[in-house]
């Protein structure tokens, strides 16, 4: 939260690093095609256990994966 200099209190985006990252997969039926994963936001979790999630993107996939921040590649596990 900024204070403005006449003291009122403004709500800032979140600048800190999300603890998951959020992607949008898409399956395909053929066997030639991987799934398409898009990352399209992130998670932070809360301090009364959830979690605020941000989307920069409409998933257009049938489903949305959250992988924590320290994974560095895109695929399940």
């Amino acid at each position: 939260m900024n204070v403005i200099p006449n003291g009122e209190k403004i709500m800032s985006k979140n600048t800190n690093r999300p603890s998951f990252r959020a992607f949008s997969v898409k399956s395909f039926n053929s066997n030639e095609r991987k799934d398409r994963w898009t990352q399209i936001g992130g998670a932070w979790r809360n301090k009364s256990g959830g979690f605020n999630v941000q989307l920069d993107a409409f998933p257009l996939g049938e489903k949305i994966i959250f992988l924590p921040l320290e994974r560095e590649d895109n695929s399940p596990a």
